[in-house]
């Protein structure tokens, strides 16, 4: 079954009722302020990857988004370094640039959420 948003701002009518405004998924047992985070979260996810990289990012955001660029920045110089390297160092460094890169890069699309 589906309902409107107006219906979905209600509690729900039918367990596993899903809503067409947002597409998510409400039950009765959900509670109203519950229902209404879901809607506010769907609203924010409909934006594009463009729009996401170019929109304010939270400070926790920022601070993981450097944080994975250090790692991957450690985990490539130890890559690069003209020496050679025992090869658990340099899996390790092969870990920090992937993970590095994940981290910078996912952070770097979360958003703001309006007030």
């Amino acid at each position: 079954m589906q309902c409107s948003w107006w219906t979905c701002s209600d509690l729900a009518l039918d367990e596993g009722t899903v809503c067409t405004f947002s597409g998510a998924w409400v039950t009765k047992s959900m509670p109203f302020f519950i229902q209404i985070k879901i809607h506010r979260l769907m609203e924010t996810q409909k934006m594009s990857v463009m729009e996401r990289l170019s929109a304010p990012t939270p400070n926790f955001f920022k601070t993981i988004r450097n944080l994975g660029i250090v790692l991957g920045a450690i985990g490539g110089t130890l890559i690069t370094v003209p020496v050679a390297l025992p090869a658990w160092l340099l899996a390790a460094a092969k870990v920090l640039v992937v993970a590095g890169s994940v981290a910078a890069g996912v952070s770097q699309t979360a958003v703001k959420g309006d007030k």
